[in-house]
């Protein structure tokens, strides 16, 4: 079964920096496929840790160009993603884009808080947005909520290794 992957959180949540810790590296090449750091799973993903409230409307050329690129026919995939509803950055066009057709399941790892708790993502809204889209399922990463500050990515990062542990 073929999966896309994203850590969704809004722009400046960790996003990125759990995708390097899971993968326990800054910088991900485009024709070159990763294996998640201490877990259990053996898939080799391509790896897009740029979220689209970063680059906008290139983070589907992005995703294409790595799958594309990738030496690895048709990997499962690894992205961040912003619930941005602007115009021009819509995350539900984004995931009605048929490059993700190909996938048997795209799970949502939703980042409840934002790192130092000053916000919250509402994750039913989002489970709400996405209801139309098929083969979805949703994880509420929120085993941080009673964590010190400086615990808190680290136990985000363990319990989406749990959960991959137990998809794969």
């Amino acid at each position: 079964m073929r999966m896309a992957n994203f850590i969704v959180g809004f722009n400046n949540w960790g996003k990125s920096t759990i995708i390097r810790e899971l993968f326990g590296q800054k910088n991900f090449s485009k024709h070159i496929t990763y294996k998640l750091r201490n877990t259990i799973v053996q898939t080799k993903f391509c790896v897009q840790s740029i979220s689209n409230d970063d680059i906008g409307q290139n983070f589907i050329n992005e995703i294409t160009d790595r799958l594309d690129k990738t030496s690895k026919w048709q990997p499962d995939l690894f992205a961040t993603l912003c619930p941005s509803m602007e115009v021009n950055n819509n995350y539900q066009q984004i995931l009605s884009n048929p490059i993700f057709n190909s996938f048997d399941q795209l799970n949502f790892f939703l980042l409840k808080y934002k790192w130092e708790h000053h916000a919250e993502l509402i994750t039913q809204n989002i489970i709400s947005d996405l209801n139309g889209i098929a083969n979805t399922v949703f994880f509420t990463i929120d085993s941080d909520a009673s964590q010190p500050v400086d615990l808190r990515a680290s136990q985000k990062v363990e319990q989406i290794r749990e959960i991959l542990n137990s998809i794969y």
